[in-house]
């Protein structure tokens, strides 16, 4: 026999597929890639390529399990989330049921869980609450740990964002039309927006659409009369 051909079944024989129409005699063929199928009634076919005798076929079925895989898709490494902000944590897997996600913060940190098991749809919400830097994402099969994957790079989760004023912040008497400096801290925020109320809060206009949060800002006090300024 110069040539053979190669099949499988995966019902016991009752049907065939084509693995190699033909190829050399030479004892062995490299299947590859074997077809993602589940199935415990295997069976592998060789026959003359010719004309297909003689032929034989596996004595008794083997078992095909879907190639098992999970990978992390976000986040990956370089991202920057916030602290308090909800997020989609997502990921590709083949032939698992249900996963385990976990965080680890710094290169030596113990892994710590976001969800014990969730279905493994690719999907699952996250708000992180802990600000730092060198993040690192896994996950993992929940039945047995195996397969896994994480994140190929860290990622850092910032600080919430948040402002707080702090002159004038009541009490003060401003003069219109003099200069004055209004102050504030804030976290996570590279530009603020700045407005001013005379009828303490039921209305409000714009003293500037945009500044730098560099918790300054010199104002030329607006010409107005009011002691119910915020």
């Amino acid at each position: 026999i110069n040539k053979v051909k190669i099949e499988f079944s995966t019902n016991n024989g009752l049907s065939w597929s084509t693995v190699t129409d033909s190829t050399e005699s030479d004892g062995q063929y490299e299947w590859n890639p074997i077809p993602s199928v589940s199935s415990t009634l295997c069976k592998v076919r060789i026959s003359d390529a010719a004309d297909g005798s003689p032929v034989d076929e596996s004595n008794n079925t083997f078992t095909i399990s879907p190639n098992k895989f999970i990978t992390v898709l976000y986040p990956d490494g370089g991202e920057n989330l916030t602290a308090g902000t909800i997020y989609n944590i997502l990921w590709s897997s083949q032939g698992v049921t249900n996963v385990s996600i976990e965080y680890r913060i710094g290169n030596t940190g113990s892994y710590e869980s976001i969800i014990s098991s969730t279905p493994s749809d690719g999907s699952y919400e996250w708000s992180p609450t802990v600000p730092a830097a060198f993040y690192k994402l896994r996950i993992k099969n929940a039945d047995d740990a195996t397969p896994l994957d994480e994140s190929n790079g860290t990622f850092t989760v910032l600080a919430e964002p948040s402002v707080t004023l702090l002159t004038p912040d009541g009490g003060q008497s401003l003069q219109a039309g003099t200069s004055y400096d209004i102050t504030w801290l804030s976290t996570g925020l590279s530009a603020v927006k700045l407005e001013l109320t005379t009828n303490n809060g039921a209305s409000w206009s714009t003293i500037v659409d945009s500044t730098e949060s560099d918790g300054s800002y010199t104002w030329v006090v607006n010409n107005v009369n009011s002691n119910l300024c915020k």
